[in-house]
Formats: C-alpha cells, sequence, structure tokens
C-alpha cells in the first residue's frame, strides 16, 4: 500500500507582516505586499513518517518533520503564492516547482540552468480571423545568493499566430519547446518556461499526465511555472509584465497592417499561420540586463 499522500499548508501575511521569504523585513517592504498575501506550498510525502509541517521564517522555508523532529523527504513540491478575494477564488500570482520548498516564487531560478518567459495576447483580426503575438524573453540566473537575484535576460522571439486549432497560450508554449528542442543548445539542461495563464493545468502537465496541446507532451527536462502580470513583486511578474507589454504592441501594431503575404506553416497541424518576426522591433526595455535585489 503506498503511504504517500498529497500534503497542502499556507498561510496569510498581511503587509506589515514579516516577510515570509526570510528577509526578517515588514512584507510591504521587501516584497512588495500592499495587499494580503497567500503562501501555499503542497508535496507528495510519506504519512505513516509525518509528523507536521512548520515554516522557517528566518531561512524562508516550509519544513515538513518526522516523528523525531528531522526534516522529512518529500516529491513534487509546487509553492503557490495568492491573495485573497471576499466572494471569489484567490488571484494567484505565482506558482512554482519547488524542490527545496522556498517560500520566495523566484526561489525556484536557484534550481534551474536558464528559463524562458512567454506572454501571448490575442485579438480577432480582419475578416474574422484570429491573431496571436507572443514574445519571449530569455534569462540566466547569475546570482542568487542570501536572498539577493541577479538576472540576465535577452530577446528570444516574437511568434505571429493564426487560427490556432487549440488555446493560443498552449500553441505558442508548445511552438518555443519545439524550438528549444531543436536548437540543441538546451540539451541535458535543467530549463523552465514561465507562463502567465492555466495555472491549474501546469501541476499535470509537468507530470506529464496531461499533454502541453494535442498528444505532444512537455519535453524532459522543461518545467513550466507560473507568474502574472498583475503584481510586481518578483522578478518573474516583472519579466511576464514586459513580455504582456511588448506583445499588446506588435499586436496592434500588426492589427493596422493588411495584406500581409502568408508563408508555409511549420505547425500546421496547431495554426493556420505562423511567423517569428526579428527581435529588433521590441524595445530595448525588454531586454536590458535586469538587476533585482530584494
Amino acid at each position: 500500500m503506498d503511504a504517500k499522500i498529497k500534503l497542502e499548508a499556507s498561510f496569510l501575511v498581511g503587509p506589515s507582516a514579516p516577510c515570509p521569504c526570510g528577509s526578517g523585513r515588514p512584507a510591504e517592504k521587501c516584497c512588495k505586499h500592499t495587499k494580503p498575501r497567500r503562501y501555499s506550498f503542497s508535496a507528495d510525502v510519506d504519512i505513516t513518517q509525518l509528523s507536521g509541517a512548520a515554516l522557517d521564517l528566518k531561512g524562508g522555508q516550509w519544513r515538513l518533520l518526522d516523528h523525531s523532529g528531522k526534516e522529512l523527504p518529500f516529491e513534487n513540491g509546487v509553492f503557490k503564492q495568492s491573495y485573497p478575494r471576499e466572494g471569489k477564488r484567490d488571484k494567484p500570482l505565482a506558482q512554482s516547482p519547488s524542490a527545496a520548498a522556498f517560500v520566495h516564487p523566484d526561489a525556484f531560478l536557484a534550481e534551474c540552468d536558464a528559463f524562458f518567459v512567454i506572454d501571448t495576447n490575442t485579438k480577432v483580426a480582419g475578416g474574422g480571423s484570429q491573431l496571436s503575438i507572443s514574445v519571449v524573453i530569455g534569462g540566466l540566473p547569475q546570482h542568487i545568493k542570501d536572498k539577493s537575484y541577479e538576472i540576465a535576460t535577452w530577446p528570444v522571439g516574437i511568434f505571429e499566430i493564426r487560427d490556432t486549432a487549440d488555446n493560443p497560450e498552449k500553441t505558442a508554449w508548445a511552438i518555443l519547446c519545439k524550438g528549444i528542442e531543436a536548437s540543441g543548445k538546451w540539451h541535458g539542461k535543467r530549463l523552465v518556461i514561465i507562463v502567465d495563464s492555466c495555472a491549474g493545468d501546469i501541476p499535470d502537465i509537468n507530470a506529464r499526465k496531461q499533454p502541453l496541446i494535442g498528444d505532444y507532451f512537455l519535453p524532459a527536462g522543461i518545467t513550466l511555472a507560473f507568474a502574472t502580470a498583475d503584481s510586481a513583486g518578483a522578478i518573474t511578474n516583472k519579466l511576464i509584465r514586459k513580455c504582456d507589454t511588448q506583445a499588446s504592441a506588435v499586436l496592434e501594431a500588426l492589427l493596422e497592417a493588411e495584406n500581409l503575404p502568408e508563408t508555409p506553416c511549420a505547425y500546421a497541424a496547431w495554426c493556420r499561420q505562423f511567423r517569428s518576426w526579428p527581435v529588433e522591433i521590441l524595445s530595448r526595455d525588454a531586454w536590458r540586463i535586469q538587476k533585482e535585489q530584494k
């Protein structure tokens, strides 16, 4: 009999309370929490060994304890940050895999070799066709120590996608994954793709229980994480906002353009039209070096 269960623990932090990232500063002055935030952690643990869960505010980590008070190993850890809304579900702000049960939404960056941030904006174009624009930014964790984060970012690409057969956001994620596989540059590396939709599907996609799109599953070595543009508390939130702003600008420009020639579509099973645009049309602010320190 399998003794493992899915443990879920959460707590609410007000703006004046100590920031749960472990800095010791008030949340409103550290991670810029002007509203209460709910922090949640879930993981698969051995119920026969579990005694309890505790939050180490000094270290900014959840600690699962066995009956002797020692730390208990776990699998499939997931960190979530949200804020409660009266009469509604919590608004998700960040969600990421967590091998060390850290509370800060950017902590998972220390566990990857590189990451990509992608956001897709969609509108109805002339003739009733669906036009989606995705902007992709790449990132390398250059310095993550003592709760300080320094990230180098660069422009990866702009996707023009028309008339998708499935969810436009997931279609763009799949095209990005295909590009990563084809490049060969990232073989054997631990990669994270940060997205801003379908947060409820991400755990099953990461576990390969659910395809990314159609019958295409997330490639080995790639993990999805979630961040919203509606918050500026973490680096990942800021980068998603950059992608969103740039995608919106490119989308509006293409909606005003007329009679763009169609090109052969490499992803005909997923969409009617795909085109990659040069990153030079992006604002330079989209890929300047990010030096974020808490």
